[in-house]
């Protein structure tokens, strides 16, 4: 992948303050060896700087109680489901959720930034409802967001910096009023994100939207927290200029939303080679755990 258009720092990057990296080994301390075979440093840190604003009202005592309690509910989860092998697991009608929810990862913006890109148009909500109950959707989102984690710690190793957040730009086009019927499913989806991966939305984009959508967002708006309000941008079209400034060249931008980017060989297959690794670990895991047949009579 060329690098040429990533020119400025990401803000995760920054160093620790001093609060923050207090935290962050009471966290660390909480969390123990297990844990931390759950949550990775920049999970762990993702906790820390993603309940910050918790200490607005109740001090670093209340900071540190929600960092905890987030990241315990994560390590369970976690575990409970093996989220560590879910890319390579084999996950029960995992070819119908590709096609009912296509999700694609492309370039990355100025900051480095890996860019997620879903179309409606792209969606089968039918198939989506029809194939997949809302509390079992979970599985499904983590499958492609351990795969959006595994790019940005190559993007972090190929910029020899920390990039832990990504760029988000859904086009709306196509979208009908069918979504609203499958709102559970749309919900759960996001509802992934929102707690299991905290802290990782650097900016949503918009693009394309109908009335219909601009009929929701005013409705949803006052139930957005205001932290994330504010990531959130909507797009007049494809918004390429709106996107342009703001970080993201249309060079890491597909052909689908008038972009040119093309995949990085180099950087795919070192992807491809990282999941071949973490498929044989899983498959020696599963090798050493089943139980040997017995000898018969």
């Amino acid at each position: 992948m060329a690098w040429a258009h990533v020119t400025e720092k990401s803000e995760e990057g920054e160093p620790l303050t001093s609060a923050e990296q207090e935290i962050l080994e009471k966290l660390q301390e909480h969390i123990g060896e297990e844990g931390k075979k759950q949550l990775t440093y920049e999970s762990q840190l993702r906790y820390v700087r993603g309940y910050a604003f918790e200490a607005k009202n109740g001090g670093k005592e209340k900071w540190l109680e929600v960092a905890k309690a987030e990241a315990d509910k994560t390590i369970k989860w976690r575990k409970e489901f093996d989220v560590n092998h879910l890319e390579v697991k084999s996950v029960p009608k995992w070819d119908i959720w590709e096609k009912s929810w296509p999700t694609a990862v492309c370039g990355t913006d100025t900051h480095g930034h890996p860019i997620i890109v879903e179309s409606f148009k792209e969606f089968n909500l039918k198939e989506l409802m029809g194939n997949f109950k809302a509390e079992d959707i979970h599985i499904y989102q983590a499958r492609n967001m351990e795969g959006v984690q595994r790019r940005k710690a190559l993007v972090s190793k190929k910029l020899d910096r920390l990039v832990y957040k990504h760029v988000y730009i859904m086009d709306c086009s196509g979208m009908t009023m069918d979504v609203l019927k499958a709102r559970a499913q749309v919900q759960a989806i996001f509802h992934v994100a929102q707690y299991y991966y905290p802290e990782s939305l650097w900016k949503l984009f918009i693009v394309n939207s109908p009335l219909v959508f601009r009929m929701i967002w005013q409705a949803s708006q006052p139930f957005i927290h205001p932290i994330t309000k504010a990531k959130i941008k909507v797009l007049s079209g494809k918004g390429l200029k709106e996107l342009a400034a703001g970080g993201i060249p249309e060079s890491q931008i597909p052909p689908s939303l008038g972009g040119t980017w093309k995949p990085d060989p180099e950087f795919e297959a070192e992807i491809q080679r990282q999941v071949a690794e973490l498929s044989q670990e899983y498959q020696s895991l599963e090798a050493s755990t089943t139980p040997l047949p017995s000898d018969s009579a």
